[in-house]
């Protein structure tokens, strides 16, 4: 028991220690944790001495799933429209080649059929194999006998599937920072940004460092918030008014993160 309290103990210590600096003017290197998201922020930041700017490199992890419970509505409105738009495409479709795959797979999951590969479906995982059966049967009615209610069922079932798909991204980008003054007598740092593109987002990230403790160690929080300055602006998927603008707190403080994960995914975004 002594060894597990330990290691939990130093666990611990080593998820704060990576958030505190001894220089009290600004932050130089270490890690944030996003409070509001399942995300985690590298940062690398040096002083200009001569300019009084601080440039940053960040480097930012986030894990999310790739559909989320709440959207079930809105994914049933889009099959539904799909299937009044596209019925005879669609049914045309599940009698082809997505049909024929899918009772493939579950035959051969049932031992029905040999794989091509006998080597790697031996070396899957019964949880990879388990998985791959979710997705089959997910379609499989649809073979059976194709309606719009077999539809709708099968987009449900493929939904639920995703809300069980964690996708790991990450974002590189350098931002420069300068200091404001502040009647406290603690250092914030702002993002030095000008207005970029057709919405001209202007980002507002910013650096605060805690109250000082009793000790030379000091501990630097980072928010990021992005403006849109000019919301009649149009996107190709939409217009700038609709753009996120809320502000995303990131703590010194280290945080786990729990989900429950079928697959994983990586993605560049």
């Amino acid at each position: 028991m002594k060894a597990v309290a330990a290691a939990l103990f130093a666990a611990g210590l080593s998820g704060a220690s990576l958030g505190a600096e001894f220089d009290a003017a600004y932050p130089s290197r270490g890690i944030v944790y996003g409070q509001l998201e399942s995300r985690s922020v590298v940062y690398d930041c040096k002083l200009n001495k001569s300019t009084d700017r601080l440039s940053c490199d960040f480097l930012q992890t986030t894990l999310r799933t790739k559909a989320s419970p709440r959207d079930l509505p809105e994914v049933e409105a889009k099959a539904a429209r799909e299937w009044d738009g596209q019925a005879p495409e669609i049914q045309e479709r599940m009698t082809q080649a997505s049909c024929s795959a899918s009772r493939r797979l579950l035959d051969l999951l049932d031992g029905k059929t040999s794989a091509p590969d006998t080597g790697a479906f031996a070396a899957m995982s019964d949880h990879e194999k388990s998985v791959m059966r979710l997705n089959a049967q997910a379609m499989a009615p649809l073979c059976d006998s194709v309606s719009k209610t077999r539809w709708l069922e099968a987009a449900r079932a493929i939904h639920e599937i995703e809300t069980r798909i964690c996708v790991i991204a990450s974002d590189k980008w350098t931002q420069v920072f300068k200091r404001v003054p502040n009647t406290s007598g603690i250092p914030v740092w702002v993002a030095d940004d000008k207005a970029e593109g057709e919405c001209g987002l202007v980002r507002l990230d910013r650096w605060e460092r805690e109250t000082p403790s009793t000790r030379d160690v000091h501990y630097w929080n980072f928010y990021t918030r992005k403006a849109v300055t000019n919301p009649s602006g149009n996107l190709l998927l939409g217009n700038c008014s609709d753009l996120d603008q809320a502000e995303y707190p990131h703590s010194w403080r280290s945080k786990t993160t729990y989900q429950q994960c079928d697959q994983v995914e990586f993605s560049a975004f």
